[in-house]
């Protein structure tokens, strides 16, 4: 992040639309994303590593953290609704049956990641596969 400029070089911490992230830890993604929101101004551009140069960087940080605050609350009611579900079921739930494969995986890696928070946070568990509320 370069105050003085303005500018933010994000690599792939936040993307322009229709790009998501992949991340190991949600928890640290979390973080850097509140992070990186206190610390930008209203006006900082972010270079992301793919897409667009991103103006209003401070707003498209806290969209961004937003939607996956409001994905992590959509997982944990499928896991609740569902009674017990594998994580296939839970992406199934949350993207709808008519995404490609190659997206599905993506969707079950991110699916995946929101449910270990979820876990570590005492909210679902896991057991043979399923996971319940």
């Amino acid at each position: 992040y370069d105050p003085q400029n303005e500018v933010l070089f994000a690599g792939d911490t936040v993307l322009g639309d229709n790009h998501s992230p992949v991340f190991s830890d949600l928890r640290a993604y979390l973080d850097t994303l509140r992070g990186l929101r206190d610390a930008v101004t209203i006006g900082t551009a972010i270079y992301p590593g793919h897409g667009a140069v991103i103006a209003e960087g401070q707003s498209a940080i806290s969209r961004t953290l937003q939607h996956r605050l409001e994905r992590h609350r959509d997982i944990i009611a499928a896991v609740r609704e569902l009674r017990s579900a594998s994580e296939w079921a839970v992406v199934d739930r949350i993207y709808g049956d008519s995404l490609p494969l190659v997206l599905k995986r993506a969707a079950r890696h991110t699916v995946r990641k929101h449910l270990q928070l979820a876990m570590a946070e005492g909210q679902v568990k896991l057991a043979d596969g399923q996971w319940t509320c």
